[in-house]
């Protein structure tokens, strides 16, 4: 396994390179300027979210239990979302690497993050507007307007995230200690708060961005801001090894971790250990051991896609890796697609081989949609920004 990773090194300049340079205009093969892996991790998260979705809207109730049912929403349908935040906090980490490249001082380096969580946030709130207009505008669908979903939930832990983990000034340890232990002290809160009702006084549609003790609260901070906060972890300490020319190794050593946490965890669970047990109150608890889980699967997950695009090469076309760099398209599409007006006659009345075939044709809708955002709309965007920057340098120089 440790030759495989050698074989399969990429230059540091690879991961660094989350921007195009400016003295090489940007190119528009997949991968290019990019960290080609992150990109396909984030398809994969695409993909498992388009079946997640799927069988849950479309599965007919006959089929909604039992092994199937398990496999298909429960266990892989956990995934798409704590990736997603995962890489929130990865990012967030090349962000500040490709600020301190370019010379932007810490400060405004931070501002840029917050902003980026704000921005994530308000594509959230705009999300559920467009939702409720497309459903009928009905009143008495009013409160989903104020649902924490995914985007809501990245945006605010983006925040969190950028006020707990600063810009690291050369020299100093990758590892953002505060970020750790913010991640630890979140796992084992998540469950003790949740058997507190939340005050009266505190409306729900703030409430539920806390945690999941109100019918809003889909995904709450507490515990999901503990996958950004260890993707930032995890994330500083891939850019120090790609800085040391070192990458490999040390995706090798996470991919391990992972591995012996997934499988010590699941051990734990099949003798029955637990630090939490259900209540009326809280069926589910957010166990620690769950996050130890999905974390440790993120792990091995990021270590498998590093090896399969590095093997492939990245001036091939992939599917998965184009789906990561539209993720946000694809996201808001497939859901109006799936849980929208379009597809409502099939809202659980389908067999799980008939929805099985829809989400290939998803799928496959997805990528081109995705393929189109990236290649034929994403120069064009680029190009535009580029003009705008250097109209901006311009009047910066001539004080106009």
């Amino acid at each position: 396994m440790i030759a495989c990773f050698r074989t399969f090194g990429v230059p540091a300049l690879t991961f660094a390179s989350t921007a195009p340079s400016p003295e090489k205009p940007p190119s528009t093969s997949q991968g290019a300027g990019r960290f080609a892996w992150i990109d396909w991790f984030r398809g994969l998260a695409c993909i498992l979210m388009f079946q997640t979705h799927a069988y849950d809207a479309w599965t007919r109730e006959p089929f909604r239990q039992g092994l199937y049912w398990d496999i298909a929403r429960m266990q892989l349908g956990g995934f798409p979302a704590r990736m997603f935040l995962f890489l929130a906090g990865v990012s967030l980490m090349l962000r500040y690497a490709g600020d301190a490249r370019r010379g932007v001082s810490p400060k405004d380096a931070r501002r840029g993050a917050l902003w980026r969580g704000c921005e994530v946030l308000l594509y959230g709130l705009l999300f559920r507007v467009a939702e409720w207009l497309l459903g009928g505008a009905e009143r008495k669908n009013l409160p989903e307007l104020f649902k924490v979903d995914i985007l809501n939930c990245i945006g605010v832990s983006l925040m969190i995230c950028a006020l707990l983990v600063p810009p690291r000034p050369k020299g100093r340890s990758p590892v953002p200690i505060v970020a750790l232990l913010a991640a630890v002290a979140v796992v084992f809160a998540a469950p003790l708060v949740q058997r507190w009702p939340w005050p009266e006084w505190l409306p729900a549609s703030i409430a539920a961005y806390l945690w999941d003790g109100t019918p809003l609260g889909t995904f709450p901070q507490l515990p999901f801001l503990a996958y950004t906060l260890g993707g930032a972890v995890f994330g500083s300490y891939w850019l120090k090894a790609a800085s040391e020319q070192r990458l490999a190794k040390a995706l090798l050593i996470s991919s391990i971790l992972g591995l012996l946490l997934a499988l010590a965890i699941q051990w734990g669970n099949w003798r029955g250990y637990a630090l939490f047990s259900p209540s009326p109150t809280v069926p589910i608890p957010a166990f620690p051991s769950s996050f130890g889980y999905r974390l440790g699967m993120c792990l091995l997950l990021a270590g498998a896609a590093y090896v399969w695009t590095t093997w492939r090469g990245s001036a091939r076309f992939s599917p998965l890796r184009t789906l990561g760099q539209a993720s946000l398209l694809v996201y808001v599409v497939h859901v109006e697609m799936v849980y929208g007006r379009l597809t409502w006659s099939l809202h659980h009345r389908l067999h799980p081989i008939t929805v099985t075939a829809l989400i290939v044709l998803l799928s496959v809708l997805m990528i081109a949609l995705a393929w189109f955002r990236v290649e034929r709309f994403g120069p064009w965007l680029r190009t535009l920004r580029g003009q705008s920057s250097t109209l901006g340098s311009v009047r910066s120089a001539t004080g106009k």
